[in-house]
């Protein structure tokens, strides 16, 4: 398997969109129901 290579901005652009995702659940812009599929853990 190759190495993972990204760019600085490509991280930085990453973490933004997990951190917006995020906060719009925690503010409730997105339900329980929504994101109930992604909780594995």
């Amino acid at each position: 398997m190759p190495p993972l290579a990204l760019t600085e901005d490509e991280v930085a652009e990453g973490a933004a969109i997990v951190d917006q995702a995020i906060a719009d659940v925690s503010v409730g812009k997105v339900s329980d129901a929504d994101v109930a599929s992604f909780m594995m853990w």
